[in-house]
């Protein structure tokens, strides 16, 4: 099973949706899900303070 998270708003780690974002690809780490393959979508290369799981990909993709 693939499943993608949009992440663009790691970006705006101030808003709330920034620090849930986050949160949540830190609780991958610690609980990796081997059978499921996270696709972590962003606008530009976040820089994150933690390492992701072998299971999670990062794609970088610019807005039209």
């Amino acid at each position: 099973m693939r499943i993608g998270i949009n992440a663009s708003f790691l970006e705006k780690p101030m808003t709330g949706i920034g620090q849930v974002t986050s949160n949540f690809l830190k609780e991958l780490t610690l609980h990796p899900i081997e059978s499921v393959r996270f696709i972590v979508y962003c606008q530009a290369m976040p820089v994150l303070d933690f390492d992701l799981p072998n299971n999670c990909e990062i794609k970088v993709l610019t807005p039209w």
